[in-house]
C-alpha cells in the first residue's frame, strides 16, 4: 500500500477542500489566529515558529487509499498525539464552536 503522508502543503491545500472536517484542531497558545476562520493567517504565523502542520505530517498516517473518514480519524489521532506528548505545553485544542 502506497502511503501518502500528510505534509504542510497538503494540509494547507486540503484545508480548503475538506474545510477542516476534523472535530478539533491543534494550535499554539501564542498564535492569535483561529485556524477555522483565518487559516491562511494562522498557517503563516505557525509556519514561522512551530510548524504544526509539518509535525502533523510526520505523525499522521494518511493515505490516498483510505476513505476520507479514515484519513480524518488518522489526523485526529495525530493531533491527540501532539497534545499527549507536548512536554513544552505550547499546544492546545481548538474546536469549531469555540471560534
Amino acid at each position: 500500500m502506497e502511503d501518502n503522508n500528510t505534509n504542510n502543503s497538503e494540509v494547507k491545500k486540503n484545508k480548503n477542500k475538506t474545510d477542516l472536517k476534523t472535530s478539533f484542531w491543534v494550535t499554539t497558545f501564542d498564535n492569535p489566529w483561529d485556524p477555522y476562520k483565518n487559516f491562511d493567517e494562522w498557517f503563516s504565523f505557525d509556519s514561522k515558529q512551530h510548524k504544526t502542520c509539518e509535525l502533523l505530517g510526520r505523525i499522521a498516517h494518511t493515505s490516498n487509499q483510505l476513505i476520507e473518514e479514515e484519513n480524518v480519524d488518522e489526523i485526529e489521532n495525530a493531533l491527540n498525539e501532539i497534545i499527549k506528548y507536548d512536554f513544552e505545553c505550547k499546544y492546545r485544542k481548538v474546536f469549531p464552536q469555540d471560534t
